[in-house]
């Protein structure tokens, strides 16, 4: 079933066009104007707060069931991700909302869509083809 969660899942797997769009970034970018309207040129750029707002945060609501909690919890709370210490703002410090954007695209990744039987943990069937 397409939704616009499952959508943001598959985008964050890789399925979109990788020639086009050579960053998850370029991709959630090219779906918000897709979307939401919006020319590029009127378009300022996604921050990881509004994203994490817009699409992110619905994403775990969804996601986030009782069997994940653990995965969640170490991917997102607990771990701490080398590639973060060079995540670093004007101040000098980490950026709250750039390490949690990583974080929950990490953990996002790593969800199984399918149990071991092959059967649907989360239903992407309908994704046959690139998302953007």
């Amino acid at each position: 079933m397409k939704t616009t969660e499952n959508d943001i899942l598959m985008i964050c797997k890789g399925l979109y066009d990788q020639d086009k769009y050579k960053t998850l970034e370029d991709a959630l970018d090219a779906y918000y104007r897709k979307y939401y309207c919006i020319p590029k040129e009127k378009l300022p750029v996604l921050s990881y707060k509004f994203m994490l707002h817009l699409w992110f945060n619905r994403c775990v609501e969804v996601f986030l069931t009782p069997d994940r909690i653990r995965s969640f919890w170490q991917n997102v709370i607990v771990d701490e991700a080398f590639q973060e210490k060079r995540w670093l703002n004007a101040d000098g410090c980490t950026e709250f909302y750039e390490v949690l954007y990583h974080r929950i695209v990490s953990w996002l990744i790593l969800l199984n869509v399918k149990d071991d039987e092959g059967n649907w943990l989360i239903d992407v069937s309908d994704y046959t083809e690139d998302v953007i």
